[in-house]
């Protein structure tokens, strides 16, 4: 029953993951810029949602494929096996570490926008608006690795 149970809660997990779709807001006709600020930072907080969903589901991917490979290599302790599982941990090691350093990137590459912009009015926009594009093309990069990861 224990195995039914966690089979029924992976398959929810994975469905709640993988079927939520984001919906964003039409910013480019508003005329003021306080409209154009809350816009711009109602997109970026609804990217950053969407790139929670989607690190989940990295997450998830690389939790089962652990499971994966656990469950077909118990009591083998061959090279090969080895090798796998060494493997896996560096990918594991390696997408934890790419994900921290895309958010300094964007923190750094977004606070030119801060600086260009410092005092202003548009100030906020602009950095809302280059974190929202970065965001974006991440949410891409990491829709190829679980692509990768599920192959």
């Amino acid at each position: 029953m224990k195995i039914l149970d966690l089979m029924i809660l992976t398959i929810l997990l994975y469905t709640t993951v993988y079927s939520q779709e984001v919906t964003y807001l039409k910013c480019d006709s508003l005329k003021t810029q306080a409209d154009m600020n809350y816009c711009f930072k109602e997109n970026y907080n609804r990217a950053t949602n969407e790139l929670e969903q989607t690190w989940q589901k990295v997450l998830f991917s690389l939790k089962r494929n652990r499971q994966r490979i656990n469950n077909n290599v118990v009591k083998d302790d061959s090279e090969y096996v080895k090798s796998v599982i060494k493997r896996q941990e560096n990918i594991e090691q390696s997408v934890l570490m790419s994900q921290n350093k895309w958010a300094e990137y964007m923190e750094s590459n977004c606070g030119i926008q801060a600086a260009l912009y410092y005092g202003g009015s548009m100030q906020s926009m602009q950095i809302d608006g280059c974190k929202f594009d970065i965001i974006q093309q991440r949410i891409k990069e990491l829709l190829l690795l679980i692509d990768d990861l599920n192959k």
